[in-house]
């Protein structure tokens, strides 16, 4: 075709908006120079596709039902809302052929929309060339721009489907259960009415008598923005709009196409990002679980469980291949099994970094695994021997020898000094080793055991589990009256079985160590039932906690039980 000397036209106010992006307004807590999240505004997560997209221009015979606005019908309708008798026989019955009005003289549905939006379904029937997608994996078949042909007149074009097959082609838009749903396209009137200008309009259905194949083709280029609760397409490029006095030029415009649509499709998005770096997408948290390995590269994850700076990638998806992929601020966690991976690495590089008071780093470390990134995974905070046998000091000597520091050089913990001790579910448990902890590897002499409850065989059982590195020391036993009897007949004759009422001090669970030169005093969150297994293997069950306390702390009737004695107490 001859094209027309005119210049090119660019259309990019005449559709909808692109919908704004929310700017991130929760407030996170602001990162410090110890990787901890402090009163830092939450950047939102963000990610970007993009590809080409093919679309082609149909000649197509159609009836088109479209919004059009009007006052006039407007008015009539609350005119016939406030007194419907006033209005004249004629505007009453061309009111009920158009369904605005009721056989009771009453607004229908139908009527009430046209109400609110000041729109009324219209239909024409003509020619039309329009744009489509061409079969895209994520728009499919969809209209782009309608051109209006001057006058209706049969296209002298192969026909690709007629009648029937045009009318249940994927060229059809049928209409929605709710005609208040529409599609907006950019859709041209004929030259002289509007110079070539593209405006919007509102299509509910395309019914095609006719489809025409394919006047011309171009490319477009496709961007998809996607948040957590967001999505925009915008489609750019140029093609051609028909010109001239008969619709035979072509007129190249800079075509722009903007809508906030298909958020529904986002978790399969998120689900391949997800799975492109080796992890999965949880949609009920709205992370990627990613695995431990991509710290190392991208160490940000640790503090901020975001993925940040990651290069542009190109991906396959449910809804086409993209060429080019950009995340930002992507949500992080640890998969389930690395979770204790991370915490760890999270240690040695606090502690690397430079020498930490005590209370800081405890506040520190609870303040990091109370993230919610971090929460459904139960993690404890290490501390005192058990984070120094985990530091490698060949690996990460300066974390290693930093916190050595505290805990041996700082008075209130050095080695004589008792730290709080959990254990981990499901971890062996060595007994002896235990018993050996707990005793500050101290010689026992004395072994006092105060538990309200002690009354299964189970629990009788693995006390004497627990007494037999303990077999030359005294051992006492604290219970409920009732409990004292049935394990008075079971324990071994030694044993020196005490018993009580039951009062609010004794419902804890205490043990209590004493040598020839100290007594250490600890309470446990649970009783003897966190071990489980046989005579020689046994694991722990849950994280019971052991912390230490001094002589005042614990009841009267243990307090009693010490008061002769004038030993030097580690708590």
């Amino acid at each position: 075709m001859n094209r027309p000397n005119n210049k090119s036209k660019k259309t990019t106010s005449g559709f909808g908006e692109l919908e704004k992006l929310k700017e991130g307004t929760a407030n996170k807590k602001k990162q410090s120079n110890n990787g901890i999240l402090r009163n830092e505004s939450n950047r939102e997560f963000s990610v970007r596709l993009s590809r080409q997209l093919n679309i082609k221009r149909y000649p197509v015979i159609a009836t088109i039902c479209l919004l059009q606005k009007r006052d006039d019908v407007v008015s009539l309708l609350k005119q016939a809302q406030q007194n419907p008798s006033n209005l004249p026989i004629r505007l009453t019955s061309y009111l009920k052929m158009e369904g605005l009005l009721n056989n009771e003289n009453t607004l229908t549905n139908k009527a009430k929309r046209v109400c609110t939006t000041g729109k009324m379904p219209i239909s024409e029937r003509g020619l039309y060339h329009i744009w489509y997608s061409d079969n895209d994996p994520l728009l499919g078949t969809r209209v782009l721009l309608i051109q209006r042909d001057n006058a209706f007149k049969e296209p002298k074009h192969k026909i690709l489907h007629k009648g029937r097959d045009a009318a249940q082609s994927t060229f059809a838009i049928n209409p929605p259960e709710n005609t208040s749903k529409t599609l907006t396209v950019k859709f041209s009137g004929c030259e002289k009415e509007n110079n070539n200008r593209l405006s919007t309009e509102d299509i509910i259905s395309i019914s095609p008598e006719v489809i025409c194949s394919a006047t011309d083709n171009k490319t477009l280029n496709l961007t998809w923005d996607l948040t957590l609760d967001s999505s925009s397409i915008t489609l750019k490029g140029p093609l051609n709009i028909l010109s001239g006095r008969d619709l035979k030029q072509d007129s190249p415009i800079d075509f722009e196409y903007q809508q906030s649509e298909y958020f529904s499709k986002s978790p399969t998005i998120f689900s391949s990002l997800a799975a492109y770096l080796g992890g999965h997408w949880k949609q009920q948290v709205m992370r990627a679980s990613v695995p431990f390995a991509l710290t190392k590269q991208y160490q940000g994850m640790l503090s901020q469980f975001s993925l940040n700076n990651y290069p542009k990638f190109k991906m396959e998806t449910q809804h086409g291949y993209f060429d080019y992929v950009n995340i930002h601020h992507l949500p992080v966690e640890p998969i389930q099994e690395e979770a204790s991976q991370w915490h760890l690495a999270w240690l040695e590089r606090y502690h690397a970094s430079s020498f930490k008071e005590t209370g800081i780093a405890e506040a520190d470390q609870r303040t990091w695994l109370a993230q919610p990134a971090l929460k459904q995974y139960k993690l404890v905070p290490l501390s005192g021997n058990n984070l120094i046998g985990t530091l490698s000091k060949e690996k990460n000597p300066q974390a290693y020898w930093h916190y050595s520091a505290i805990n041996d050089l700082t008075p209130s913990l050095s080695s004589i000094a008792a730290l709080p001790l959990t254990l981990i579910d499901k971890e062996p448990v060595d007994i002896k080793q235990l018993i050996k902890k707990l005793s500050l590897g101290k010689t026992c002499t004395k072994f006092i055991y105060s538990d309200r409850y002690i009354r299964t065989n189970r629990q009788q059982t693995l006390l004497k589990v627990i007494a037999q590195p303990l077999s030359s020391s005294d051992i006492t036993i604290f219970t409920e009256s009732s409990d004292a009897e049935a394990l008075a007949e079971k324990c071994p004759e030694p044993w020196n079985i005490e018993s009580f009422s039951k009062h609010a001090d004794n419902h804890d669970r205490y043990w209590i160590f004493q040598s020839n030169d100290h007594i250490t005093a600890w309470k446990c969150t649970v009783s003897l039932d966190f071990l489980i297994g046989d005579d020689s293997n046994y694991y722990a069950h849950g994280y019971p906690t052991f912390t230490p306390i001094v002589i005042e702390q614990l009841p009267e009737y243990l307090q009693r039980v010490l008061a002769h004695n004038t030993l030097e107490v580690t708590a």
